[in-house]
């Protein structure tokens, strides 16, 4: 009788690791699509949406450091552009740069916080193209005019500037009068 116990929950014990191994492979095979799904929306992104041929693709990354500091990836593309960059534009090309398979928004979001002494101590000036924010672009302070205006030769590249529809006003969400 005791051992007809021990069967009975050894045999409960190994349904239960099937049922478990099951959904495990159901989890990898949806973690798998994901990322493929991710993959490819990024590179579809990145070919269909920047159809411009951009300066970074070419080999020239002499002095680049993969494992620098993305502060310093950002100098490094500033000086080598001479020109305003957007952070989405550095995180593409730091991703193309490094071959690597990160999201290029998720990367832009970590460069804002990355930069924040380059940007208090002034090394890095933010240029805002018109009321929005995402419209914002970072170049050297020199690359300014007296005005604070971009200086023709260092002006940035419009592909990045995001388009706003109409702005939907907190009453309309809630037909106010």
């Amino acid at each position: 009788m005791t051992n007809n116990k021990y069967e009975i929950a050894i045999e409960a014990l190994v349904e239960r690791r099937d049922e478990l191994m099951k959904e495990i492979e159901i989890l990898n095979s949806s973690i798998d699509s994901l990322r493929q799904k991710s993959e490819k929306s990024v590179l579809k992104e990145v070919s269909e949406n920047r159809q411009i041929e951009h300066s970074y693709k070419s080999t020239n990354l002499r002095g680049y450091d993969k494992g620098a500091p993305l502060a310093q990836k950002l100098a490094f593309f500033l000086n080598r552009e001479k020109r305003f960059l957007h952070f989405r534009e550095v995180a593409e090309m730091v991703v193309f740069s490094e071959n690597s398979k990160e999201d290029p928004s998720i990367l832009a979001r970590k460069m804002s916080s990355a930069t924040q002494s380059l940007k208090k101590n002034g090394t890095i000036v933010k240029y805002q193209h018109g009321s929005q924010n995402r419209n914002s672009f970072w170049g050297i302070p020199k690359w300014l005019d007296d005005n604070g205006n971009i200086k023709e030769e260092y002006s940035f590249n419009e592909e990045y500037l995001s388009s706003t529809g109409s702005k939907t006003e907190s009453a309309d969400l809630f037909n106010i009068q």
